[in-house]
């Protein structure tokens, strides 16, 4: 798996999935997006959780460890408050 942390932009997040073959994740930033929902840029999955702190994201995978591929995904952006649910009620939320 191959799993690229960046600080381009959502923009060249996209750009880099659609042109790197054999990047999986990208989890972005810079452009500050709250992605509450993952995209796909090629083959690669793009997720970025805003800015200053504000959200705390939860992605899972699933890999088929004989070809190496993503076969599930669950992704959940959660606000950061005193009520940020604990990591029991983020598995119950994406189950």
């Amino acid at each position: 798996m191959l799993v690229a942390v960046s600080h381009l932009g959502l923009g060249d997040d996209l750009v880099v999935g659609e042109k790197a073959p054999g990047v999986d994740v990208i989890f972005g930033g810079h452009s500050h997006t709250a992605m509450f929902m993952p995209e796909k840029a090629g083959d690669t999955i793009v997720v970025q959780a805003g800015s200053y702190g504000g959200f705390a994201a939860r992605f899972d995978m699933e890999v088929d460890l004989t070809t190496r591929k993503i076969t599930d995904t669950k992704y959940v952006l959660n606000p950061v408050t005193p009520a940020l649910p604990s990591a029991d009620a983020t598995d119950q939320a994406i189950a």
